[in-house]
């Protein structure tokens, strides 16, 4: 599918479900990503500011591994949004039912952050081409559980071969979209995640044969 064909197919999949995908990026990204962690900082170590101790970096870094998993079902969700399956708010949280895979998700994360630090220290351009070489890990995670963090790493460098530059085209079509959303004070963003999501999910779809 050409980038206008992925986007549309999103739209289509979002149809009857932008309720549900605005909820989950409320909860996810609002209530998890940043008032969970600015709730627990202030009742540990008081109003933000008052305290830089190292033990409020830690929190921080401990809660950013904790929520690894819900990073990634609700990756899940938006694939399973896309190929238009029954979803619920819930099935962001299914990632943490099963421990093995939980943890397989943070070892996968962290050897995905590892190796793009490794290139990006040598040049910022290879650090690019392969953090997007990497993006599809936690797609393929999801139809392919069995495999392991360096089998998932290699299935998306395979995937990604000859779709590096319409991968980063497609983030880059949404630039427009991202400043009227910074614009509107933030507001647009609950709207725009979830078109962004959808968007990147029908991506893997199309390139992994899913749409076929």
């Amino acid at each position: 599918m050409t980038i206008k064909e992925i986007k549309q197919h999103a739209l289509e999949s979002l149809k009857g479900n932008w309720g549900l995908a605005v909820l989950v990026t409320l909860v996810v990204y609002g209530g998890f990503y940043y008032l969970l962690p600015f709730l627990l900082e202030i009742s540990l170590f008081g109003w933000v500011g008052e305290n830089t101790s190292i033990l409020s970096s830690i929190l921080s870094f401990i809660i950013q591994i904790v929520i690894i998993p819900l990073t990634v079902g609700t990756t899940w969700f938006f694939i399973e949004l896309s190929r238009k399956q029954p979803n619920k708010l819930k099935d962001v949280f299914v990632v943490y039912s099963d421990s093995t895979l939980a943890l397989k998700t943070i070892g996968l994360s962290f050897l995905v952050g590892i190796f793009v630090l490794l290139w990006t220290l040598l040049l910022i351009i290879p650090g690019i081409i392969k953090s997007i070489a990497y993006s599809q890990v936690f797609y393929i995670l999801k139809d392919k559980p069995e495999l392991d963090v360096f089998e998932a790493i290699k299935e998306s460098k395979r995937l990604m071969k000859g779709y590096k530059w319409k991968y980063f085209l497609l983030g880059l079509s949404f630039i427009g979209w991202f400043l009227l959303s910074a614009f509107s004070f933030g507001i647009g963003f609950i709207f725009l995640i979830p078109y962004m999501n959808t968007s990147l999910a029908s991506f893997y779809d199309d390139i992994s044969g899913q749409n076929s």
